[in-house]
């Protein structure tokens, strides 16, 4: 998932979408419902859909509002001031994080940057390697046990 996957400026411009689509689809049923053709199983079924569609979009719609009433928040947080382009395009704001830590990274020196790096082990290289180091463990510690 890219930045641009969660900025709030797409997300508000992907719900936007969603929501003329669905406004569209209820047009053409009322269309259909209104044109005095008999209430069919079709319709029943259909108009169930359209209901639930609409319950999902305005989940959808809370949780936009959400979203960007965090981000305001966050951006509020940091010092952005409200004309900024940040407060609308989380994507901005996020690459001045990403920027900062790639700089970070790149000032490390290299053994600073070696003790900073997850230390790579059996559990994170073999197949099976974080079961067979927790068997071996726990045996360990059983024998242990056992002895005293």
């Amino acid at each position: 998932m890219s930045i641009k996957d969660v900025d709030t400026a797409y997300l508000k411009t992907k719900t936007g979408e969603l929501t003329a689509m669905y406004a569209q689809v209820r047009a053409s049923f009322a269309l259909v419902t209104g044109g005095g053709e008999p209430f069919d199983r079709f319709m029943e079924v259909f108009e169930v859909l359209l209901n639930e569609a609409n319950t999902d979009l305005e989940r959808i719609k809370r949780q936009l509002k959400e979203v960007q009433d965090k981000h305001l928040f966050m951006t509020a947080y940091f010092g952005i001031e409200k004309n900024n382009e940040m407060n609308d395009k989380s994507e901005e704001f996020f690459k001045v994080f990403q920027s900062f830590f790639k700089q970070i990274n790149e000032a490390m020196p290299k053994e600073q940057k070696k003790k900073a790096a997850p230390a790579k082990s059996g559990l994170q290289t073999k197949p099976g390697g974080a079961s067979n180091a927790l068997m071996a463990e726990l045996m360990a510690k059983q024998a242990e046990m056992a002895a005293k």
